[in-house]
């Protein structure tokens, strides 16, 4: 059996690991069942209206819900208008951008945040030359090859003729290092139709055989046998029948001097590339885990995401996104990518990755980035047990660790003031740097102790260094609002609580902030302090669809009334780690529904809510890998293994036992964990399903035998 979370009715994943999963509570909700809020009421709210009415469905949560609630992402502030699809072999620095409406290749962004890259090459269909895709009415797609293989697949109608296109980049390594874009024209319905493509490269091209050359004779176009070349207008044109098809071959970088005939792509060369493409991709994406859920959508989005930020890492190079001006490394985003990729199993791959985060530097952020740092190789040891690789690279993370706490402030215990927020350059204080910091350094010190690396002075560092955070928040915590405020500015340059949170710019960061505030785990210890953040979030219109709200009050497109769901992950894993697992399927479902786009699952860094017409809201520079690993993290750590009544919970313990460890068998509900065992040794269920695992150490694994609470063997009394 493998259900969804909360509910029979539909499942969560049947993989290759397990976590533990924990309990439900039920929120209210502010709407009837039978109407969504508008989207004017969803942003004036200051409680999670859609997240409330997503709960009380019966069923909970789920992705259909969410999908009806508001019109799809899909514009961006570009002069091409419809967002872009980055496309490129594995890792390669050569990356495509295929306008989504299938309009055209590397099109100009004609802004300055848009990077562009190759020449571009619009499409035309019909005797008119109407623009592929102008009209949303008739174009049916984008859609990915197999729902998740970075092909993509769209028609568009006009009048009585139906044209599809389908378009990839290679990954044979002669032409992925180009990006050599291979499109196909064929028909879906009609008797006849005319494709046209019009180049526009920074010169005029002109013919050799079947390909498009400069004047130098390096190679920008290879045409199949039925493309007209029109030197004046430089523009492409072929007649598409039932049986036939038109096939072009874009380099996004030239190809110098190649010799005459050697990209001219033919339907066969066409589907040789297409079979290559699936192969490499198919082959990649199989060195991870296994992983089968029931919903469909779930499976493709989970390995397009996958697909999506190897496309945009180049080489060790962990960007941030692709074709704009934040095709970059960040730090605290990459490591989230990063550690994103060694959760799904990518450990080879993801280690170079850890290695260039490392080595990356921002003076200006040095603290804020260096916890992150510390937590990424942590995360790696504790999936690895690597030691040798931790001890080859002493060098590059023990200054990390000596520079936090070489610099914590003799007076507040704190590292120096730096920025409230990237984008917010007055240094303070800062909760969520000195957070991140605390959880960097003692994740360390736990890492070197499991290593058989004891050092007591640098775990009583740790421990007085989270003291100093719990002194100076207890000093700057307004305990005379409700509820109490926890500032991400502490001590003198204290913050003032925020009514409601999105109303100013400041506000809205301290949304993003109060994710690390949660994530870092600071305050697990102090679950009152971490309880009034929560709230706060919550109930001062700081979450919407389960992610976490953003207004920057700038006028700059998207990030107006709108969402930042790639700085939700430290908030919903928080959710799951004290028993709020509905809240936790909201973020899932409404990343999933509403934070990507449909069928092609791409995100970007902000979303607006308000729609701009009825086929779609705003995005900012998509797409977004931290926002792929939000989704990839959440759902990691959504996942059980369930087989015939027997759920299996694989666990690394640590090897000090804590005072007490519980681990709770989650199932569905009209099911009971009636009896576990550890080896062969029973253990007691209590009636929440939890068992003591106080007196274990290591790698463990727990097997719970569960049953229908109608099932008469489960009797009064088993599994004592």
């Amino acid at each position: 059996m493998v259900r969804r979370l909360r509910q029979v009715r539909r499942g969560i994943a049947r993989a290759a690991f397990a976590v533990p999963l924990l309990a439900t509570v039920l929120a209210g909700v502010a709407f009837a069942r039978d109407r969504l809020p508008t989207i004017d009421e969803i942003i004036e709210a200051k409680t999670d209206t859609l997240g409330e009415a997503a709960i009380r469905q019966p069923g909970g949560p789920s992705y259909e819900f969410f999908a009806k609630a508001m019109p799809p992402l899909r514009y961006v502030n570009a002069a091409f208008r419809h967002y872009p699809i980055v496309l490129a072999a594995p890792r390669n620095g050569c990356k495509a951008r295929l306008v989504s409406n299938g309009s055209a290749i590397n099109a100009k962004g004609n802004l300055s945040t848009w990077q562009d890259v190759g020449f571009p090459v619009s499409f035309c269909v019909g005797p008119k030359e109407v623009a592929f895709g102008d009209d949303l009415e008739r174009l049916d797609g984008p859609r990915l090859a197999d729902g998740y293989l970075p092909i993509v697949g769209m028609s568009y109608r006009d009048g009585d003729t139906t044209y599809r296109q389908e378009v990839l980049v290679s990954v044979e390594p002669g032409l992925a290092d180009h990006g050599v874009v291979f499109v196909r024209f064929s028909l879906d319905g009609g008797q006849a139709g005319k494709v046209t493509a019009r180049i526009t490269p920074s010169e005029p091209l002109h013919q050799v055989g079947r390909e498009l050359r400069d004047s130098r004779e390096d190679v920008f176009v290879g045409t199949g046998p039925n493309w007209q070349w029109d030197p004046a207008k430089q523009t492409l044109s072929a007649t598409v029948t039932p049986d036939g098809e038109a096939v072009l071959a874009v380099c996004t970088a030239a190809i110098p001097k190649l010799p005459a005939g050697s990209l001219v792509p033919s339907g066969d060369e066409y589907r040789k590339q297409r079979e290559q493409c699936v192969a490499v991709w198919r082959e990649l994406l199989g060195k991870g885990v296994t992983l089968d859920v029931p919903e469909t959508v779930v499976n493709n989005a989970w390995r397009a995401a996958l697909a999506a930020n190897f496309t945009v890492v180049t080489g060790a190079t962990v960007n941030y996104s692709a074709g704009n001006a934040y095709q970059t490394e960040y730090i605290t985003e990459g490591s989230r990518t990063a550690r994103a990729f060694m959760l799904f199993g990518f450990i080879g791959q993801s280690q170079p990755m850890l290695l260039s985060l490392l080595d990356h530097s921002i003076p200006e952020h040095k603290y804020a980035v260096t916890g992150w740092k510390l937590r990424t190789l942590a995360h790696y040891y504790w999936l690895t047990r690597d030691a040798e690789f931790v001890r080859a690279n002493r060098h590059r993370w023990e200054p990390l660790v000596k520079l936090i706490l070489d610099d914590l402030d003799p007076q507040t215990g704190l590292t120096p003031k730096d920025y409230y927020a990237s984008d917010i350059a007055k240094p303070v204080w800062n909760l969520k740097t000195n957070a991140n910091c605390w959880r960097g350094v003692r994740d360390v010190a736990a890492m070197l102790r499991d290593m058989g690396e004891p050092n007591p002075r640098l775990e009583e560092r740790a421990r007085q260094y989270r003291q100093a955070i719990f002194e100076a928040v207890d000093k700057s915590v307004h305990r005379d609002f409700d509820p109490p405020f926890v500032p991400n500015a502490l001590l003198d340059d204290v913050e003032k609580p925020y009514e409601s949170l999105t109303a100013s710019a400041t506000g809205s960061y301290w949304c993003l902030v109060a994710n690390d505030m949660l994530g870092a785990g600071v305050f697990d210890a102090q679950p009152q302090t971490a309880a009034w953040i929560l709230d706060t979030l919550q109930r001062r219109g700081g979450v919407c669809m389960g992610m976490l709200r953003f207004d920057q009050h700038s006028k700059l497109f998207a990030n107006e009334r709108g969402v930042d769901d790639n700085y939700t992950t430290g908030y919903t894993l928080h959710l799951l780690r004290h028993d709020d697992v509905d809240r936790a399927l909201v973020s899932f479902y409404g990343k999933l529904a509403q934070g990507f786009t449909r069928d092609t699952f791409v995100g970007g860094e902000g979303t607006g809510l308000d729609p701009l017409d009825k086929h779609g809201r705003p995005m900012y520079l998509p797409p977004c890998t931290a926002g792929n690993a939000f989704f990839l993290w959440t759902l990691r750590h959504l996942l059980v293994q369930d087989s015939q009544g027997e759920l299996l919970a694989r666990i690394a313990l640590p090897p000090r036992r804590p005072k007490r460890t519980l681990l709770r068998a989650r199932v569905p509900e009209g099911w009971k964990a009636v009896s576990a065992n550890v080896g062969g040794t029973p253990l007691t269920v209590d009636e929440s399903g939890a068992v003591d695992l106080s007196k274990q150490i290591g790698p463990i694994t727990v097997r719970f035998q569960v049953h229908k609470a109608t099932d008469p063997s489960s009797v009064s009394g088993a599994g004592e």
